[in-house]
C-alpha cells in the first residue's frame, strides 16, 4: 500500500524536527566543551614558554643553502638559535628543507633539535611536517615525529578525516596543529570551497575548524591559519576561542601583523604563535646574519607586545 500525501507530509515534518533537534544538541555540546576546555600538558608548556620570553614569536628554521651565508646547515641554525633563544616561544623546523638535503640534512636537523634542547630547554619545537594518512601509516608518522625526532608539536594534514588525526592526539603533552586555512593564494582553491553539512552552508576551512574543536578532547590540538587571510582568521578564532593558532604569513608573505595579533590571540592575548621564517633567518646574507636575525626577532616581539599592551592584554 502506498502512503498518501498527508502521511508523506507528516514524515517530512518529522525528519525536519529530527534534523533541527540534532543541530541544537550539537551546538549545546560544542558550547559546553568550549566552556569546560582544560589546559593540556602541551598548552601549559606553550603558555609557560610564551610567558618566560614574553613572546608569541615562532621562528621558522627553513635552511636554504642558496641563501645561507655559511655552508653548514647546523652551524647556520645554531647561530640563529643562540642569537634568538631568549626572544621566542617556539622554533619550527620545516622538514621539507632538511629532507631535500638527504641524509646530511636529516643529521643537521637532529643536531639542531639537540642544540635547542641544550640552550633553550623551555622553548617549544614544532616539527612542520604536514603529514596526513590513515591507520598504521598515521600511527607510524606520529611515532616518528614524537618518539624518534622528539618534537613537542607537529603540523598535520587532516584531509583523511578523524582517523587520520587520532593517532597524533593520544599524548596530551604533545601538540597537534591541523592545517586549516593556508597563507598561500592557492589555499582558496579547496579550503574556501563552500560545502553543506549539519550546520548549513559554510566554507570547508570552517567545517575543518568545527570538526577539530569536536575532536579536541584532550586540549592538545591547534590550527594553522595564515596571517594573509584576516577574515578567515577572525572566523576561525570565533569558532575555536581557546585553541592555539599557529599563524604563518607575517613578513615575507605580506600578512598584516597588527591584524594577525588582534584576530589570532584568545581573549587573554595568548594561545597564538606568530611565525616568521625568511624575514628573520635571512635578515642579512653577511657574517652578521645571526645578529640581524636577533634584531628582527626582537622587533617582531616588541611589535606584537605593543598591540597586546594597547588592548590591555600585555604580559604581567
Amino acid at each position: 500500500m502506498e502512503a498518501g500525501p498527508g502521511v508523506e507530509r507528516r514524515l517530512d515534518r518529522a525528519c525536519v524536527r529530527v534534523y533541527f533537534w540534532r543541530l541544537l544538541l550539537r551546538q549545546i555540546l560544542l558550547k559546553g566543551r568550549k566552556k569546560k576546555r582544560r589546559m593540556s600538558g602541551f598548552t601549559k608548556r606553550l603558555e609557560q614558554a610564551s610567558e618566560t620570553a614574553k613572546s608569541l614569536v615562532c621562528v621558522g628554521l627553513d635552511p636554504d643553502p642558496a641563501r645561507m651565508p655559511v655552508s653548514s646547515v647546523f652551524e647556520f641554525n645554531r647561530a640563529i638559535v643562540d642569537a634568538t633563544a631568549g626572544l621566542v616561544c617556539a622554533y619550527k623546523p620545516n622538514l621539507a628543507f632538511y629532507e631535500a638535503l638527504g641524509l646530511p640534512g636529516l643529521q643537521d636537523l637532529e643536531k639542531t633539535i639537540a642544540h635547542i634542547r641544550r640552550v633553550a630547554p623551555g622553548v617549544i619545537i614544532i616539527g612542520d611536517a604536514k603529514r596526513g594518512d590513515i591507520g598504521p601509516s598515521a600511527q607510524a608518522y606520529a611515532k616518528a615525529l614524537f618518539d624518534v625526532w622528539g618534537f613537542d608539536a607537529v603540523t598535520i594534514n587532516a584531509w583523511g578525516g578523524r582517523d587520520s588525526v587520532a593517532p597524533f592526539l593520544e599524548d596530551e603533552s604533545k601538540g597537534v596543529f591541523v592545517w586549516c586555512r593556508g597563507s598561500n593564494p592557492g589555499s582558496a582553491d579547496f579550503q574556501d570551497a563552500q560545502i553543506v553539512n549539519e550546520e548549513g552552508n559554510m566554507p570547508l576551512y570552517r567545517s575543518m575548524a568545527m570538526a577539530c574543536q569536536e575532536w579536541d578532547t584532550k586540549g592538545n590540538m591547534g590550527l594553522v591559519v595564515g596571517a594573509t587571510v584576516p577574515e578567515q582568521l577572525r572566523e576561525i578564532r570565533a569558532v575555536c576561542p581557546h585553541m592555539p593558532l599557529l599563524i604563518p604569513g607575517v613578513g615575507a608573505q605580506g600578512g598584516d601583523l597588527e591584524s594577525a595579533v588582534r584576530l589570532g590571540v584568545d581573549g587573554r592575548g595568548r594561545a597564538a604563535l606568530i611565525n616568521s621564517s625568511r624575514g628573520i633567518i635571512y635578515a642579512s646574507n653577511g657574517t652578521d646574519f645571526a645578529q640581524a636575525a636577533a634584531r628582527e626577532a626582537d622587533n617582531l616581539r616588541e611589535s606584537i607586545n605593543q598591540v597586546l599592551e594597547a588592548d590591555g592584554k600585555g604580559w604581567p
